[in-house]
């Protein structure tokens, strides 16, 4: 690993550190046993595609957010419920503007929001794997469906 990605990953582990001890995973608790409250976070998420400073981490954000969502509607079942704890942590603390570097900052202030869902993105490997091939199997079985109506 090359100097500048060493010290990105140092300060994307800092930073997930801090954020492992703050109340993000509590709240995080909080928000799947509050369906409405939930729904309200997965609502405002889309809205922050737009940003173009969420770039670097768009495809793992909307990763994530598929994964709530078929966990939450029970489509997907084999699911790590730490994990998904986790993962909705990830997204309040995206959506908030109020996290280690307030994001109306100009040109920083999504920048810890990157390093956390990126340094998280590798811990959360193996579970998504395993969501993408469930998600993968939906997929081509639901195009195997429409090719037999033909």
């Amino acid at each position: 690993m090359n100097r500048s990605k060493h010290r990105i990953w140092n300060t994307g582990k800092e930073l997930f550190q801090r954020f492992e001890q703050s109340n993000r995973l509590k709240e995080a608790e909080a928000y799947l046993s509050d369906e409405s409250k939930l729904q309200q976070l997965l609502k405002f998420l889309p809205l922050l595609f737009r940003q173009r400073a969420l770039a670097p981490i768009l495809k793992d954000l909307i990763i994530l957010y598929h994964y709530i969502k078929d966990v939450k509607s029970r489509r997907y079942l084999s699911y790590n419920p730490a994990k998904l704890i986790l993962i909705v942590a990830l997204i309040i603390y995206v959506v908030s503007p109020f996290d280690f570097v307030p994001d109306w900052i100009p040109g920083a202030g999504f920048l810890d929001d990157a390093a956390i869902v990126s340094y998280a993105m590798n811990m959360l490997d193996k579970e998504l794997q395993q969501y993408f091939r469930w998600y993968k199997s939906k997929r081509n079985a639901k195009q195997q469906r429409c090719d037999d109506l033909q």
